[in-house]
């Protein structure tokens, strides 16, 4: 069975639709597990390491929480007739904007609630269309063994935004982790952008 999830991982990195959406749904599990791991910091950092840290820390993950339920039920919403990658396009755009605007609000302002439910909202924006259009491509017969091979992605990236953000954390403040996430997300929505144009065409 070990052996058989990495061959269903190889067919998967052969199908281009599969493979390149597939680095998108993996790229939301990592935005989404580096910037839960920063709240943790945050949170620290807010309440000066107190009694208070670890309730601090929870409604930070709620407000990011509650903003990816929120834009998953309207990416839901927008895409309920047809696969529009525009919509995850726009989601990395804003993912990137809401980082960058996250990097220059004091964490103890209530603004920095609402831009971190910002940034769960352009996250599920990014993300619906893309895991719809992989479900989409992948053939009937094949389709389930594609899904777990894209786990298997999406757990290897959520275990690499563990050690991504440490090491963040080492050397830079949360401020300049958000600008690296900010940097990251626009350059998956260009990729994606990029894809989608060409994948347009073929079925």
């Amino acid at each position: 069975m070990f052996y058989e999830h990495f061959h269903q991982l190889g067919k998967l990195w052969k199908n281009r639709n599969l493979r390149v959406s597939e680095m998108g749904i993996g790229y939301f599990w990592f935005f989404g597990g580096t910037v839960m791991l920063m709240t943790i910091q945050m949170a620290k950092e807010i309440s000066g390491g107190g009694d208070d840290f670890s309730s601090v820390g929870a409604v930070l993950m709620a407000w990011m929480s509650g903003g990816t339920v929120l834009g998953g039920i309207l990416a839901s919403v927008i895409c309920r007739r047809h696969i529009r990658m525009n919509v995850s396009v726009a989601g990395g755009v804003l993912m990137a904007a809401s980082c960058a605007a996250l990097a220059a609000v004091s964490m103890a302002s209530p603004v920095f609630n609402a831009l971190l439910m910002a940034a769960g909202i352009s996250a599920a924006l990014f993300l619906v269309p893309l895991n719809a259009f992989f479900q989409d491509r992948a053939d009937n017969d094949k389709r389930g063994d594609m899904i777990a091979a894209g786990n298997l992605v999406d757990c290897a990236l959520g275990l690499l935004a563990v050690g991504f953000q440490y090491a963040m954390m080492l050397v830079i403040p949360p401020s300049w982790q958000f600008v690296v996430m900010g940097i990251l997300s626009l350059f998956m929505a260009w990729a994606v952008f990029r894809f989608s144009r060409a994948a347009s065409g073929s079925r």
